[in-house]
């Protein structure tokens, strides 16, 4: 079966919903009969009131049923869950915030026409929104998109994003790149237990520790610590950073005494290399970033690439949170001069700069459906 074009679709289905043409919109998806029915009744009140808008339970519906079409979605099931049910992929916490505010969530799983487990995730915010997550054949999420239907009629596709990972010799997934077009490039690392132990961002290195039945975060970077975690300053050239720029954040279930104790153990030494990582990344990401939505393909394949420059973060990067309340504040593993350490970045860089064979040259704007 050929693939449906989902932009053409979504401007069909717009025009129907703007125009009031109920029977074409029913000749476009497959909509439950009491869905068509109110949204009978609905045309016949906006012809009284101009203002109405079309109700959110409507909209998700009307998303759920494009989807189904365009995606090819087979042995679908359907559930509503509360929020605070949900396990949501780690990768993806700056999208996983937008459901966990809500306290229901529609959930609909199936395969998509690439025979890819597919789940997506339904809630109220401008309207109707979707996260569409499609899973590799680990079982490990590599790409999201993000659509929402507006309550003027509009279905527009918003963003998405996508992971490459590098998995060891019994198929476990040691380490991972992060894209997308909301925040840019994320490195990750992982435990043996798959869940993610370190990550490096533009502005900052993130340390999960586990401990004493406690679980917390410690972030240092460039940034504007708060109580629960902190406030993105926008990024500038790392070249006009210094060492004194770098600050510490914790959250998470730790006890004040201890948070404190770490936080107060981020020494000038420690500062100094946080910096020197934000400096070796920054060319790496720089080279990699690039518009998710018009060039996934060439964006995977060059993460697919790279992933494997960042190897060995872990070690140079972990703070011991034990010795993190000892008079010497926080020792660290990591080596001097760390752009040297991490990987040849030159030689990565290069690598990125040479268009793979099939590389295309996009002019006009892709659509994203997987």
């Amino acid at each position: 079966m050929p693939k449906i074009d989902g932009k053409l679709l979504d401007e069909k289905i717009t025009k129907c919903l703007q125009e009031g043409y109920i029977e074409g919109l029913k000749d476009l998806i497959e909509l439950p009969d009491d869905i068509i029915k109110r949204l009978f009744i609905y045309e016949m009140e906006r012809e009284e009131s101009s203002e109405r808008q079309i109700p959110t339970d409507i909209l998700q519906e009307i998303l759920i049923a494009r989807d189904k079409k365009v995606l090819g979605l087979k042995k679908c099931d359907v559930s509503r869950v509360k929020s605070g049910e949900l396990v949501l992929d780690e990768e993806l916490r700056q999208y996983n915030a937008e459901i966990e505010d809500e306290e229901e969530i529609t959930v609909v799983r199936g395969k998509n026409q690439d025979g890819k487990d597919n789940v997506l995730y339904y809630y109220s915010s401008y309207g109707a929104t979707r996260q569409q997550r499609v899973f590799n054949a680990h079982g490990d999420i590599e790409g999201m998109y993000r659509h929402s239907a507006f309550d003027d009629g509009r279905l527009v596709y918003i963003d998405n994003a996508v992971v490459s990972y590098q998995y060891d010799n019994q198929g476990r997934k040691k380490t991972a790149l992060y894209q997308d077009d909301l925040t840019g490039m994320t490195y990750y690392e992982y435990d043996k237990d798959g869940d993610v132990s370190i990550y490096v961002q533009e502005e900052a290195i993130g340390q999960k520790v586990k401990e004493d039945g406690c679980t917390y975060t410690i972030v240092d970077g460039y940034f504007t610590p708060t109580n629960n975690g902190y406030t993105y300053k926008g990024m500038p050239a790392t070249e006009t950073l210094t060492a004194d720029d770098m600050k510490r954040t914790v959250y998470g279930d730790i006890p004040q005494d201890k948070k404190q104790s770490i936080l107060n153990g981020m020494d000038q030494k420690r500062k100094e290399e946080v910096l020197s990582v934000l400096i070796a990344v920054e060319p790496i990401f720089q080279s990699l970033s690039t518009d998710v939505q018009r060039n996934e393909q060439d964006v995977k394949k060059r993460m697919d690439k790279v992933v494997t420059w960042f190897t060995g973060f872990a070690k140079r990067l972990k703070i011991d949170p034990k010795l993190a309340t000892q008079d010497s504040s926080v020792i660290s593993v990591m080596k001097s001069a760390v752009h040297k350490t991490i990987g040849k970045t030159a030689d990565a860089q290069m690598d990125l700069s040479t268009p793979t064979k099939d590389e295309k040259v996009y002019e006009g704007e892709d659509y994203g459906d997987n």
